[in-house]
């Protein structure tokens, strides 16, 4: 099976926050953000009730959940905000047609300035997505946007396939958003 496709911008924000979203290392760091503050403002309002200080332990509560609902709401922006400028700097898609064709045993992918041959074997995961399927080999990853594929079922079905036959793990992560 032949494809052709060309990743934008869009799909290689998709792809660095996917792939953020399951580093353990990177939800410790959002969650630890998260409760850092409230903790800190738990022991504030804690020592002001102990002081008499009820009214300024209410204003100091009514701050600490208004924290939470705002860090709630800023934090995944804040992200999608970094990790677009990554991209944008780091990342970038080549801005070429890729044209990519399946075989028994390997992949070869074409574009005007290179050819590369992939064997199945250095693939670690296929992830497929709302609208991309990642081809995960270590780091890097070849992203291809489903709504420029003609017919992605049967993408879908040739790759679960080739995951089966060669004992790649497929991740149907299908309702993922970023949050």
């Amino acid at each position: 099976m032949t494809i052709h496709f060309k990743p934008t911008e869009d799909d290689s924000l998709t792809y660095q926050l996917y792939f953020a979203s399951r580093s353990e290392r990177i939800r410790k760091k959002r969650r630890n953000a998260k409760i850092r503050f409230p903790i800190i403002m738990a022991i504030v309002i804690a020592y002001t009730i102990a002081m008499g200080h009820y009214t300024l332990a209410g204003i100091y509560a009514v701050f600490a959940v208004a924290y939470v609902i705002w860090y709630t709401w800023y934090e995944p922006r804040h992200y999608r905000k970094h990790y677009l400028s990554f991209v944008r700097e780091n990342a970038r898609p080549d801005e070429l047609p890729v044209s990519m064709t399946f075989g028994p045993d390997e992949a070869t992918q074409d574009t005007a300035t290179s050819h590369a041959t992939l064997h199945y074997s250095t693939f670690e995961e296929i992830a497929e997505l709302p609208g991309q399927i990642l081809l995960r080999m270590g780091t890097q990853a070849i992203i291809i946007p489903k709504d420029q594929v003609p017919d992605a079922a049967a993408l879908t079905s040739l790759l679960k396939d080739i995951a089966t036959r060669h004992s790649i793990p497929y991740v149907d992560d299908r309702t993922w958003v970023w949050k």
